[in-house]
């Protein structure tokens, strides 16, 4: 897993293993990175990607040496990545002219070129503030975007980037989360203090709303494998 440091230039990855974590090499970027931002890996470890907010710029480096391999101007104020489950897509948000701007770029590409290629560049139609994350499909054929100012899980297909229905949502969504089982679908609404839960098996979308109760942009829903429950904080 990979920490950044806010505000500041530095990214630093951890080996987990069972007595405990190792720290490697820091990859040092020549830009400063916002709190938005995150740090993927490939599911073989053979490279990290981490944009920065500030500049722009997209970055992939070694995580066992912290080398850079490649960087490249993405987009204005790309915020959050994500990593397809099969790898092979490489999902990152931008703020592009104040709305949200999805960036797809295929991996398979990636890994004969070591240069960054756009397969596809959606512009969503929704507030550039709106989403805090994004997740994907359980078969890593789509990807999912809360829309904060249309109340919408929006849904895009990863083999042609064509716009998918999308699920209503509680006001004002902001992250979205898979389940640890692949079975459901859960969204954070900040605005309505609610979280809309979608069942992939029986199709359906409720809304569990709790009084008394404020949600932040930053907050998610965690679940663990197996045991029927959903974790927000």
């Amino acid at each position: 897993y990979g920490t950044i440091q806010y505000p500041g230039d530095n990214v630093t990855l951890y080996r987990l293993t069972l007595t405990g974590a190792t720290q490697l090499p820091t990859f040092e970027a020549d830009a400063n990175f916002d709190y938005y931002n995150n740090v993927v890996i490939t599911p073989d470890n053979r490279y990290a990607f981490v944009a920065s907010r500030y500049n722009g710029y997209l970055y992939a480096f070694d995580p066992w040496s912290g080398e850079l391999v490649e960087s490249g101007y993405l987009g204005t104020m790309p915020t959050v990545c994500g990593l397809s489950p099969d790898g092979r897509w490489l999902a990152v948000l931008c703020r592009q002219n104040s709305f949200l701007e999805l960036k797809v770029l295929n991996l398979a590409d990636f890994y004969q070129s070591e240069s960054f290629s756009v397969q596809y560049d959606i512009l969503t139609g929704t507030l550039g503030q709106d989403a805090t994350n994004l997740d994907f499909s359980p078969d890593g054929r789509e990807v999912y975007i809360p829309a904060y100012s249309q109340n919408r899980l929006l849904v895009y297909s990863l083999e042609d980037g064509s716009s998918q229905p999308y699920f209503q949502t509680g006001s004002g969504p902001v992250s979205v989360t898979v389940d640890a089982d692949h079975e459901k679908v859960f969204v954070v609404n900040t605005a309505g203090n609610s979280i809309t839960v979608v069942d992939q098996n029986a199709g359906t979308v409720t809304q569990k709303t709790y009084s008394g109760i404020t949600f932040d942009p930053d907050n998610a829903v965690v679940t663990v494998p197996g045991a029927h429950a959903a974790f927000v904080a």
